[in-house]
């Protein structure tokens, strides 16, 4: 019975080269895939300036606020911008809550009707408020401004 010749150096060393091919070519692969994933999660970045929107596009983000299209401005200000889904949010937030959102023209306090004069007259300043929001579609501060200007000249 014949055995089999023993293993060299040289025999080893042929199976060591290849192993160590093998590692490099798995490593080549494991960073490629982490750079590819790198660079699809790079378009969330938050940017360190954002640019913001033009005065006619922020008024257009306005006017779809006030129409309570939240969905359709945070998607406009993405366009005008660039910015990612969340940091639009934040921004169409900022801008809906800012003392930049005013009250439509229409509801601006000179243009109050009788019902509101007559709570303001009665001193029932908090339910001319709610009438004065529901009417206008304003936000609280929006309406609790322009009945305080109407009942204290503020």
């Amino acid at each position: 019975m014949d055995f089999p010749p023993p293993l060299d150096s040289l025999h080893i060393a042929g199976y060591t080269e290849r192993i160590m091919n093998l590692i490099l070519i798995a490593a080549f692969i494991v960073i490629a895939v982490l750079f590819a994933v790198y660079r699809m999660r790079g378009d969330r970045a938050p940017r360190t300036a954002p640019p913001s929107a033009a005065p006619a596009s922020r008024a257009d983000i306005m006017r779809l606020i006030a129409d309570e299209k939240f969905v359709e401005a945070i998607k406009r200000y993405r366009q005008i911008t660039g910015l990612g889904l969340y940091e639009a949010k934040q921004a169409v937030d900022r801008m809906r809550l800012s003392s930049a959102w005013e009250a439509p023209p229409a509801a601006a306090a000179d243009a109050a009707d009788d019902e509101v004069l007559a709570l303001v007259r009665a001193n029932k300043l908090l339910d001319a408020v709610k009438l004065y929001q529901s009417k206008y579609g304003v936000d609280l501060t929006a309406a609790k401004q322009a009945i305080d200007k109407l009942a204290f000249g503020r």
